[in-house]
């Protein structure tokens, strides 16, 4: 299955879960913030949030600020 993660397509197993693309990545799911096709989906909901052909993700860093 293909998916776009930040405008960069990606080829990935047919059934994974939001809750993948921080492996992906090699990332810290700690430090980020996920769009799935422009809807913020919050982290509770990752796992639970399967994935598309062709769905796309926008991966975001979060920055403590004030």
């Amino acid at each position: 299955m293909k998916i776009i993660v930040n405008d960069k397509v990606m080829n990935c197993a047919d059934a994974i879960d939001l809750a993948f693309i921080p492996t992906l990545l090699q990332c810290n799911p700690d430090n980020i913030a996920m769009a799935l096709n422009q809807t913020v989906i919050h982290k509770q909901a990752w796992s639970t949030t399967q994935l598309k052909e062709q769905d796309r993700i926008d991966v975001f860093q979060v920055v403590a600020g004030g």
